[in-house]
């Protein structure tokens, strides 16, 4: 499931994400449809870094530029302000989880 997922963002309807961040592999899943004449698109995303796991969903809802691409590409632009303000960035002073131990 993670390579489709991954191949979404690589080569599929997610790729625009990659234009603007692509420091990190984000796994997602763009979706598009419509009801009573109001379009709606949304991406769903994932991405696991060495700060913690990512999880970014965008819904969007309107006329017709909105689509499944188009909240991809939204969620590029959040995935590259987190990572411009060092969110990714491993916090050093964080506690190990349970049955790891820290290195001297």
């Amino acid at each position: 499931m993670e390579d489709g997922l991954l191949g979404a963002t690589h080569y599929g309807t997610a790729r625009h994400l990659r234009l603007s961040f692509s420091e990190e592999d984000v796994m997602g899943k763009t979706g598009t449809c419509s009801h009573a004449g109001t379009r709606f698109g949304w991406f769903a995303s994932y991405v696991n870094t060495d700060a913690g796991d990512i999880v970014i969903v965008v819904f969007l809802r309107g006329g017709r530029p909105t689509y499944g691409p188009k909240a991809a590409e939204i969620a590029g632009h959040m995935y590259r302000d987190l990572y411009d303000h060092s969110f990714f960035a491993a916090k050093a002073d964080e506690p190990k989880p349970l049955g790891e131990k820290a290195l001297p």
